[in-house]
């Protein structure tokens, strides 16, 4: 992990929290996500106004967000490679997993 994959990564993250298509997708799901990004380096609530009570908490690596959003690494295969792992329900994970490959 670098500060410029970092850098990457939570401002794509961004595009969740605006009036974007990918916003709308992860409004949707109808859930509160604790993001925890390169082992509690960065630690990202959305929506933020939920941060006191997520429904899902899941964790990243940075380059691992990047990849997602870039097609170069799959839902399916982060979680069977223990790249992405999850406290909560795991459907909502996956859901929000889906949403970061549309970043």
């Amino acid at each position: 992990m670098t500060n410029s994959t970092l850098t990457v990564a939570t401002a794509r993250l961004g595009a969740l929290t605006g009036e974007t298509p990918q916003a709308e997708g992860f409004r949707a799901l109808g859930i509160a996500v604790r993001l925890v990004i390169d082992d509690s380096a960065h630690v990202v609530s959305l929506p933020p106004e939920r941060s006191d009570a997520p429904d899902v908490t899941v964790a990243l690596s940075s380059s691992d967000i990047v990849a997602l959003a870039d097609g170069d690494l799959g839902v399916v295969q982060a979680l069977t490679q223990g790249r992405l792992s999850a406290q909560g329900p795991i459907f909502a994970a996956i859901g929000f997993a889906h949403v970061l490959t549309t970043l």
